[in-house]
């Protein structure tokens, strides 16, 4: 790996470890304002998520966003990060997302955890995520677990850093609810909701070391 990627891999560990991303007016435009059924009375269950960042053979970083296979889950055909509930066996939630990511994706490399994100509850699925960013030095090889996953997108970090300026609002079907919502197109996918809002904060951090 060249030294200019290994000054961006520095750069982003250290934001994410001295900065904290308390408000910004980008996250609070992604607020989405979900009706009173999506209220629960149990415990929320504990979750990860990978933002994991790499390099293509010409350097540029990339993350990788899924489109998730239909499958019946309250999360059924969505675009998420790769990611999902903590087992027993877990030792912790950084754990979580590392393995989640590599059974999804069928991703061989070792994954270096930069740091995390701020945690966010989702209500639709009644989890607690605490989102990570990680990192591998080169391009993945995809073998798509086929009955979770129906797709993947590689996002450059240079449309992730502009999120702002691809802001868009839309009117979406969810659980048989009518609502508007903000987020962003890439490509033919709209995300919006926690993973909209896990991709503006590390924007957010992004922008602090550029």
């Amino acid at each position: 790996m060249n030294e200019e990627l290994l000054k961006q891999k520095r750069k982003i560990k250290q934001s994410l470890r001295r900065n904290r991303i308390l408000f910004s007016r980008l996250l609070k435009e992604l607020e989405v304002n979900l009706p009173q059924n999506f209220k629960h009375e149990r415990r929320p269950q504990k979750s990860a998520v990978l933002a994991l960042i790499f390099p293509d053979d010409k350097g540029e970083l990339f993350t990788i966003i899924e489109e998730r296979s239909q499958d019946g889950t309250p999360h059924s055909g969505q675009i998420a990060l790769p990611g999902g509930h903590k087992e027993w066996y877990d030792f912790s939630l950084q754990k979580t997302a590392i393995r989640e990511t590599s059974e999804e994706l069928g991703i061989k490399n070792k994954i270096e955890i930069l740091g995390r994100l701020s945690p966010i509850y989702i209500p639709v699925s009644n989890f607690f995520v605490q989102p990570f960013v990680g990192w591998i030095n080169k391009q993945p090889q995809i073998n798509l677990n086929s009955s979770e996953i129906k797709n993947y997108y590689f996002i450059p970090l240079s449309y992730i850093k502009n999120l702002e300026n691809h802001l868009v609002e839309k009117d979406l079907i969810v659980h048989g609810e009518l609502l508007r919502v903000k987020g962003f197109n890439y490509s033919n996918i709209f995300i919006w909701g926690a993973t909209a809002k896990i991709l503006a904060e590390l924007c957010e951090h992004l922008n602090l070391i550029n």
